[in-house]
């Protein structure tokens, strides 16, 4: 059960991003998407632990 409430606010983290972003410029769009992802993916592995 909680391992499907991470996935669902990844992926809604996820489309928040590319809505903000991608309209405008896609190279930079890619870049933040994946600074973001990269830094969801640390923080979501170190919660696991707690």
């Amino acid at each position: 059960m909680e391992e499907k409430m991470i996935d669902k606010e990844f992926l809604d983290n996820i489309f928040i991003i590319l809505k903000q972003d991608v309209e405008y410029d896609n190279k930079r769009a890619w870049d933040n998407i994946k600074v973001n992802l990269v830094e969801k993916i640390q923080l979501i592995y170190i919660n696991s632990f707690f």
